[in-house]
């Protein structure tokens, strides 16, 4: 449980691009080998937020990234 916290705590307060970046990339792969992550809605409804916050960022070249995030947690 401690990985899934700091990986959302960094990507909440981190100024870094490339760390939130990061964080949004490993979200979908935590989510499917993480059996807590799935189990807890919290966690999961956290994730999607953060990761749809980090698509609305004005001038994020890193937009797509997002998106595909997104659509991993879908499938």
């Amino acid at each position: 449980m401690f990985i899934l916290t700091a990986v959302m705590d960094l990507l909440r307060t981190s100024k870094n691009a490339l760390v939130r970046k990061s964080c949004i990339e490993v979200i979908p792969t935590m989510f499917r080998y993480f059996k807590q992550f799935r189990q807890d809605p919290d966690l999961t409804d956290n994730a999607i937020r953060e990761i749809l916050e980090f698509i609305k960022t004005p001038n994020n070249k890193d937009r797509g990234t997002g998106f595909i995030s997104l659509g991993e947690l879908a499938r």
